[in-house]
């Protein structure tokens, strides 16, 4: 079971800088089939589509939040 504010996280497919028809379609069916149980979805493009989908926040600025977050070593 996922918690009030959890996130579930796949992906999809695989591209360089080109999507065919057919990856459009089984993307958009991800992305539609998530709809109805999750208020925010969150599709990052990569090497791969990444899908984040939650009833929480979510942000597209992971990599800025992770460094704000990073551990710094005093030595």
């Amino acid at each position: 079971m996922l918690s009030d504010d959890g996130v579930l996280s796949f992906a999809l497919g695989r591209y360089e800088n080109y999507v065919s028809p057919e990856l459009a379609q089984l993307l958009a069916s991800a992305h539609r089939s998530l709809q109805p149980s999750f208020a925010n979805i969150l599709v990052l493009p990569g090497g791969r589509v990444f899908f984040l989908a939650s009833d929480g926040p979510l942000h597209g600025d992971i990599a800025a939040r992770i460094a704000a977050r990073a551990f710094r070593r005093s030595w």
